[in-house]
């Protein structure tokens, strides 16, 4: 093998040929080829160029190596000048393509970021998605309004993260159409904010669609309207808050234009004010429906509300639809509707409110009248009881002023025992149920008098209904309270005066049968007498003896009587003034040496009186024994009469004076004198504080009867060791005196016929038998029917009748009247237990009154004269007839008798 020398650049014993030059040659274009592609620009991304560079880098290289080291022919050296040659062109031509490729895609890079500049500061959202939902652009404001990063959302479906579960469907619904063709269009829907919050934004979308009409872009143009559609939402609610009030509102409402009063629109209430419909009043000026009072008031009020800026409580006078007057206060308002300023107009009708003020004013000055002028006191007070107001009734019925008033509390009107009952009436009845019953308390007066006083109160309230003030009627009762003991005393002594009459009938009725049987007693006492032998003494002592005791019953069924007010009475003037002085020496050996008796007597006024004289000495000896009763260890016995026309002083105020004066007897004694309980009773029949056997209990009952059958009053006053005052009033009559009686002389019986009525059979059996045994004959009549036949019979032979009127009186008295009807002039004697016949009877009939019981003496006596005197006048008669001279005697006249203890 043969060796070869290398050359100088490596090519072993080899100068610099041909071969190495093609190979540098070929070397010098692979190496300006890749400069040129590592300098050619490129695109983003792009990395052909710089690996096209490096590779002709790494092929300039090797072909320096082939040139120099290498055992390469010509022929290679050819073939690698020419690859390297064609490689170079190639880069060349690239290299332009580029530049021209790079350049377009500069200016379109420009013109992209100048939109996404844009896009980046508009305030609008732009979101835009590829044909499949992913973004591929999400700018500034929805980085700001979702809090999500660019880079966080591209690449993304806006439904996977940006959506409420509930819009995803819609959403889609409207990505769907969008790819479908139908663009543009416009919705809304939430975005979901990365810190969970919610934007509501408004999506105006369209798409961007390549050469053959697809789809490639889809973008969504937005604006956040969470706060518009909340104001929106609000400026709604507002509006139907305004309509609500406006057409609601009990007030009448009424807009209007402010230029010419076009009514734009009025409430109900508006309606019902003024009567028309709102069809009538809509589109209409208030001028021309005739609504203002006066038309130029309108004018004023617009000129002044243009002013002021609006009108305040103004008074104004309209007219409805029928014409009727409306008194209303207004208040207006200029407002903008729809461009125009308007008048916004409220109408209070006040016509019923000032009528009620006007009777509201009237009632109050009534009141005012009523409150100044009632006699009743009226005072209002505070809840703690401060006086704030009082008639002047209440400040006389108090004695101070109403200055001082103000400066008490009724509390200080009242004494404390008082306090705590009032506190309680308060608290249970007025502040309970707003009122309290009447109530007694007593005020005590700035003079220091205390009165009763009758109090009502009642609550004043709030208009929520709590209590703010009390006021309360005070009436003064000190004369109620007066007039109300008056009345009470009155009904005690009435109702002792029904008991009093009711013991009366009851010991009348016992007196009457009790006297019947004295009757009886008594006549055959009579009888037994006149038979006995007068030489026997014991019989005649016997006698004596029965006719004593028949005297005592006799005085206990007159004591009886008299206080039933049932016995005859023999009434005349008689001057009590001797009575009195004339009883005295009786009334001094009756109470004894250890009393003194003390007669105080006016001897320069004699006091007269029409009374019967023995039941008025019956008085005086009844209360000298009460008082002699009450005096045992002795004391002073006064009796003092009087005269009063007037009252005075010294005279109680509960006895009566007479038209013609009055007679005060006063009967004192300083006794042990009797309580309340004690004085009550003294009255009362058989009522007695004396030991058994002491005392009948009839005194002062009998007193009480007398009294009172003289018309008069008796009063009697005591206490325990303070002695006893009787005070007796009766009626005082003018001096004079009564008829006296004509002696006749006894008669005795002839055989004349006498009638005897009587019921009782023992009283007709002793009466007709002292009677026949005195000569006379006698027929005997139980009641009236056989009166009534004797009557008939023997009217002309009757010479007397002696009937009792315990029977029927009115049969008696018509048996007497039938007797003087038939002519006849016989005796006619009436005999009574206790009641009395009326003296123009006894004069119409002739006849005499004897009452019971009566000794037969004196019944003969009395039918003896009665008979003798009408014999006489019967004598007279006849003599008068025939002409002849009358004797002297002359017919008496009726002659009143009266038998016993009468």
């Amino acid at each position: 093998m043969e060796h070869r020398a290398s050359g100088p650049i490596g090519r072993p014993g080899c100068g610099v040929d041909a071969m190495t030059t093609l190979f540098m040659l070929a070397a010098l274009i692979w190496t300006a080829a890749g400069v040129a592609a590592l300098c050619t620009p490129r695109r983003l991304g792009d990395v052909r160029c710089p690996l096209l560079g490096v590779t002709c880098l790494l092929f300039g290289a090797f072909t320096v190596w082939m040139g120099f080291g290498g055992t390469f022919g010509a022929g290679t050296g050819a073939a690698a000048l020419l690859v390297s040659t064609v490689v170079l062109s190639s880069v060349l031509v690239l290299n332009r393509s580029l530049t021209r490729q790079i350049r377009r895609d500069a200016v379109h890079l420009a013109d992209n970021e100048l939109a996404a500049a844009v896009l980046d500061t508009a305030g609008a959202l732009v979101v835009v998605l590829d044909a499949e939902g992913a973004i591929v652009r999400f700018n500034r404001a929805c980085e700001t309004l979702t809090g999500y990063s660019a880079s966080e959302a591209i690449g993304r479906k806006v439904w996977d993260f940006l959506l409420t579960e509930e819009e995803v469907d819609s959403v889609r619904s409207v990505f769907a159409e969008l790819r479908s063709g139908h663009f543009p269009n416009q919705h809304e829907n939430y975005w979901v904010r990365k810190d969970g919050g919610r934007r509501l934004v408004a999506w105006s979308n369209t798409a961007i669609v390549d050469a053959t009409g697809a789809v490639q872009f889809v973008i969504g143009t937005g604006v956040d309207v969470t706060d518009q559609r909340r104001i929106e939402a609000d400026l709604r609610k507002s509006e139907e808050r305004f309509s609500k009030a406006f057409h609601g509102s009990p007030q009448s409402l009424i807009i209007a234009t402010l230029e010419d009063g076009v009514i734009q629109d009025v409430n109900q209430a508006f309606v019902d004010l003024f009567g028309f419909t709102r069809h009538e009043l809509i589109g209409r000026p208030t001028k021309a429906l005739g609504m203002w009072d006066n038309p130029d008031d309108r004018d004023l009020f617009m000129q002044r509300l243009v002013a002021c800026g609006a009108v305040r409580d103004e008074s104004a006078r309209f007219r409805d639809r029928s014409g009727r007057l409306r008194l209303a206060r207004v208040w207006m308002e200029i407002i903008e509707l729809q461009g125009r300023r308007c008048v916004l107009g409220v109408v209070e009708d006040v016509t019923e409110r000032l009528r009620s003020e006007n009777a509201l004013r009237e009632s109050e000055q009534k009141y005012r009248t009523l409150f100044d002028t009632s006699r009743d006191g009226i005072v209002y007070v505070t809840l703690d009881g401060r006086i704030t107001d009082a008639n002047a009734a209440y400040v006389d019925l108090t004695g101070f002023s109403l200055q001082e008033l103000r400066a008490l509390r009724y509390q200080d009107l009242t004494p404390p025992t008082w306090h705590e009952m009032e506190a309680d009436i308060i608290r249970s009845q007025v502040t309970a149920r707003g009122y309290s019953d009447d109530y007694e308390k007593e005020y005590v007066r700035k003079d220091g008098r205390v009165i009763p006083v009758s109090v009502r109160a009642w609550v004043i309230r709030d208009e929520s209904g709590g209590p703010i003030s009390m006021w309360a009627r005070v009436i003064d009762i000190s004369e109620h309270r007066r007039l109300e003991a008056e009345r009470s005393q009155l009904e005690k002594q009435l109702r002792h005066s029904q008991k009093m009459e009711a013991i009366g009938t009851l010991t009348a009725g016992v007196a009457h049968d009790f006297n019947n049987l004295l009757m009886a007693i008594s006549g055959y006492v009579d009888v037994a007498a006149a038979c006995a032998d007068e030489d026997n003494e014991e019989l005649q002592s016997a006698v004596a003896g029965i006719r004593q005791a028949a005297q005592q019953a006799t005085h206990i069924t007159k004591s009886m009587l008299t206080f039933s007010r049932k016995a005859a009475l023999t009434r005349a003037p008689v001057s009590l003034s001797r009575l009195v002085e004339s009883a005295t020496g009786m009334l001094t050996h009756l109470i004894g040496r250890r009393i003194t008796l003390d007669a105080q007597v006016d001897a320069r006024e004699d006091v007269w009186i029409e009374a019967d004289a023995a039941q008025v000495q019956q008085v005086l000896m009844n209360l000298a024994i009460n008082a002699r009763d009450a005096m045992p260890d002795g004391g002073r016995l006064q009796i003092a009469l009087r005269r009063a026309e007037r009252r005075s002083e010294d005279l109680p105020s509960n006895v009566p004076l007479f038209q013609a004066g009055t007679a005060v007897l006063t009967v004192t004694d300083t006794g042990c004198g009797m309580n309340e309980e004690v004085r009550s009773r003294v009255f009362e029949p058989f009522f007695t504080t004396k030991p058994r056997g002491q005392g009948t209990g009839l005194g002062l009952s009998v007193v009480h009867g007398i009294i009172a059958e003289h018309r008069g009053y008796i009063d009697v006053r005591s206490a325990p060791d303070k002695g006893t005052t009787v005070v007796i009033a009766l009626p005082c009559v003018s001096p004079r005196t009564g008829p006296g009686k004509e002696p006749v002389a006894e008669q005795p019986g002839h055989g004349e016929l006498v009638l005897v009525v009587e019921p009782e059979p023992a009283v007709r059996a002793v009466v007709t038998s002292a009677l026949r045994h005195a000569g006379y004959r006698v027929v005997g009549a139980s009641g009236d029917e056989e009166a009534r036949f004797h009557i008939q019979r023997e009217a002309e032979a009757l010479c007397a009748m002696v009937a009792s009127i315990d029977a029927p009186e009115d049969i008696v008295i018509k048996c007497a009247a039938e007797l003087r009807r038939r002519g006849s002039r016989a005796a006619i004697v009436l005999t009574a237990n206790s009641a009395t016949v009326p003296a123009e009877t006894l004069r119409s009939l002739d006849a005499d009154l004897l009452t019971k019981p009566f000794s037969l003496p004196d019944l003969t006596a009395l039918v003896s004269r009665r008979i003798g005197a009408s014999q006489a006048a019967n004598r007279a008669s006849d003599s008068r007839n025939t002409g002849s001279e009358s004797p002297s005697g002359a017919s008496e006249s009726p002659i009143t008798a009266t038998g016993g203890l009468t």
